[in-house]
């Protein structure tokens, strides 16, 4: 997740395009364990976009977890 875009499994798509994929990748999960996203955040990100992305997971039935950039 970035300021200006969000990708999916490394392709950049718009918003909704977002959302359908990701209703159709967690509709074929099963487990508690497969339905995990792993968000990545840019430190620019603004708290909408991020509201936004996080909100579309969640009603896909995906449950969040944040990937950090360890240095």
């Amino acid at each position: 997740l970035e300021r200006d875009h969000v990708k999916l499994n490394g392709e950049v798509m718009a918003m909704k395009k977002f959302e359908e994929k990701v209703l159709g990748l967690l509709s074929k999960k099963v487990s508690e364990t497969e339905k995990t996203v792993a968000v990545r955040c840019g430190p620019t990100v603004p708290y909408n976009r991020w509201m936004n992305v996080t909100a579309a997971i969640e009603n896909a039935g995906g449950t969040i977890t944040l990937m950090r950039k360890v240095q």
